[in-house]
């Protein structure tokens, strides 16, 4: 294993805990705020839900950063282009949820 693959691998596994902690903070608070019924643990909901998608980001930035860039291999290349559209397609299906869930977020709020 060439040593920049190594060093990513490592700083890769590093983040994991991290965000496995994010997710069981969400979690707890998320289920505090049932419990409870007070939304003051939703922010707390918030702020770690903020923290696992920055964490993601970080990775696959990193993953961009040092692998697509020095290592053009084409047959790779074509590999992920191969997969390109499947992922397109679930990341749009995703995306286009949350958007039906924030636009009914905005009317549930316009009835207040």
């Amino acid at each position: 294993m060439n040593a920049e693959y190594a060093a990513l691998a490592g700083r890769i596994r590093q983040s994991l805990p991290d965000l496995a902690r994010l997710v069981g903070r969400a979690e707890l608070l998320m289920d505090k705020a049932r419990r409870s019924g007070d939304s003051d643990y939703l922010d707390g909901v918030a702020l770690n839900l903020h923290g696992f998608y920055a964490g993601v980001e970080r990775i696959f930035e990193d993953i961009a950063r040092n692998v697509y860039t020095f290592n053009l291999r084409p047959g790779r290349i074509q590999e992920l282009v191969a997969g390109l559209r499947d992922c397109y397609q679930a990341v749009q299906d995703d995306l286009l949820a949350l958007c039906s869930i924030l636009e009914q977020l905005s009317v549930e709020d316009g009835e207040l």
